[in-house]
């Protein structure tokens, strides 16, 4: 089985593409655990479940999940993971992403809805909720020692002197 998805355009300066790799297959009882998403393809001849629970960022800040494809009316199911490659600045959002799935001369294609779309470093990395009105943040006194900050020449590097 491959699966493959096609590159989004968030912004008409930025794309996001997706690495695809099998990490072969696993058995229903495996699936029973998973926080996920349930979807079906077009021609139901696929179940896919969005682990939600995977959705994370690798050790090079790229964001990655998991995606399980069963064939219908098979036990278990094959485990893919799945890496966004962002180029270009965009502000993260959620978007549908289009899967397409071959299989022992089946073709067939579905729609993963709901899936985080993340820049690399710029855009916002946690989602926001709420009605965009200011966020209180309370204070705390102000320290009692003082800081006096230095430069040391001929470096310039600030230091801080107490």
């Amino acid at each position: 089985m491959t699966i493959q998805a096609p590159p989004l355009q968030p912004t008409t300066t930025s794309s996001v593409n997706f690495t695809v790799q099998d990490w072969g297959p696993v058995t229903n009882s495996d699936l029973q655990h998973l926080s996920s998403q349930t979807f079906q393809s077009q021609q139901q001849l696929f179940n896919l479940d969005v682990d939600t629970g995977s959705f994370s960022r690798d050790k090079v800040n790229r964001f990655q999940f998991d995606l399980y494809v069963q064939k219908s009316g098979d036990s278990g199911a094959e485990h893919f993971h799945l890496y966004e490659d962002p180029v270009g600045v965009f502000v993260d959002y959620v978007a549908p992403v289009e899967i397409s799935i071959k299989s022992a001369g089946n073709v067939d294609s579905a729609n993963l809805s709901d899936i985080p779309i993340h820049a690399q470093y710029e855009g916002d990395v946690f989602s926001r909720t709420g009605k965009g009105e200011p966020i209180s943040v309370e204070l705390e006194p102000v320290p009692s020692s003082t800081y006096r900050l230095l430069a040391i020449l001929p470096t310039c590097r600030p230091a801080l002197m107490r």
